[in-house]
């Protein structure tokens, strides 16, 4: 028992001091975005979604307030997590899974896949999906809106042109580099009428900070290597056609346009390839 308190006490001084000065960047500061279609929920990501946190004066201290918040509720999980500690123990020793800080994400049958896309290869996907993963995070380092638009579907894209405006207006620069995959699990699939997708975890490591016009480090670390648990789904179309606005829902008459008649969002057709709809963090630590 003593040694189990020790092993939770120091959970909680990691937890703390990760929180509070190894704060990530990461594409799009994702937070808890579903890009619609799906009904997958799951946890949220460190959340930097609202363009706000880009602002300045009042918005640092909200920033500092919410910082302390995220560092007392992740406090409290490691407690939970250092209590159950015995029980995720046992889960090491699984196969065909993808272990985490001891969370276990079992796979899903591949034969489930196959029994709906018969050519699937497992190690191709990986590989893909991964190429995509890298090309979305050059592409909002470098601003890249066509890349982006080209590997995420529309309501991702729009929302990463939306936060990448505000970055521009900061004149800072995302910094993500030297990917390394670690770990690739597949677990999840669901199926509708017009698309596939499939949700998966990533381990990747990179090196991933903030810098302003001068080249000076405004968040992260560009010495250190953030090592980060994904949970991403891709899709892909079964028709290739784009029946419904992205943004408001309104029916896309002419199945050619670009942009929505009504809310004047971007419109790109449904692509028969893999292309990024969701993508959330699960864990991260700094190495």
């Amino acid at each position: 028992m003593k040694r189990k308190k020790r092993f939770c006490i120091l959970l909680i001084l990691i937890a703390f001091i990760t929180c509070t000065f190894s704060l990530k960047a990461d594409s799009g500061w994702d937070g808890s975005y579903d890009s619609g279609g799906s009904s997958w929920g799951g946890g949220t990501d460190y959340d930097w979604g609202s363009t706000s946190n880009w602002g300045s004066g009042s918005n640092h201290i909200e920033g500092d307030v919410s910082t302390l918040l995220v560092v007392i509720f992740i406090s409290s999980i490691i407690v939970m997590m250092a209590i159950a500690y015995g029980l995720t123990k046992s889960n090491k020793n699984k196969t065909g899974g993808n272990m985490l800080n001891n969370e276990f994400t079992p796979s899903l049958d591949i034969n489930k896949i196959k029994a709906i896309l018969p050519d699937f290869d497992e190690n191709e996907f990986r590989k893909e999906t991964y190429e995509i993963y890298k090309k979305i995070q050059t592409a909002w380092m470098n601003f890249d809106f066509d890349t982006l638009q080209k590997h995420t579907t529309n309501e991702l894209f729009n929302l990463y042109r939306t936060q990448l405006v505000a970055l521009q207006a900061k004149k800072q620069k995302n910094i993500m580099k030297d990917f390394v995959l670690t770990n690739f699990t597949i677990t999840d699939m669901e199926q509708s009428d017009e698309t596939i997708s499939l949700k998966v975890r990533m381990n990747i490591e990179c090196k991933d900070y903030v810098v302003n016009e001068n080249d000076k480090v405004m968040r992260g670390s560009s010495s250190r290597t953030m090592i980060y648990d994904y949970e991403m789904t891709f899709t892909k179309s079964i028709t290739g056609k784009v029946e419904k606005c992205p943004g408001c829902g309104s029916p896309l008459e002419n199945p050619q346009t670009t942009t929505c008649p009504y809310c004047r969002t971007t419109i790109t057709s449904d692509s028969t390839e893999w292309v990024l709809s969701k993508k959330q963090m699960k864990n991260q630590r700094m190495r």
